[in-house]
């Protein structure tokens, strides 16, 4: 499956914000009108209780954020730089 420019850019902004951003951070909108931001190619949406069987990094975020349920995260970083070295 070939990767667009959105979701490109949208993968670049989770890599630099660390490979990893709390659910409520990847969103559109404002007030009562918002809504989740798509999830780019090589991400995943994890869950506090299974962030154990994800690399450091996730785990780590989650040991810092004891309050966030979930976080959008790239699971395939050796994927996600050569897309986003282009």
């Amino acid at each position: 499956m070939k990767i667009n420019s959105r979701q490109i850019k949208s993968l670049g902004d989770i890599k630099r914000l660390g490979g990893i951003v709390a659910s409520s951070k990847w969103t559109n909108g404002s007030g009562r009108y918002t809504t989740k931001r798509a999830i780019p190619p090589h991400c995943r949406m994890i869950e506090f209780y299974a962030a154990g069987a994800y690399p450091k990094r996730i785990r780590d975020f989650f040991r810092q954020n004891p309050r966030v349920q979930r976080a959008v995260a790239i699971v395939d970083m050796r994927a996600a730089n050569r897309v986003c070295a282009k």
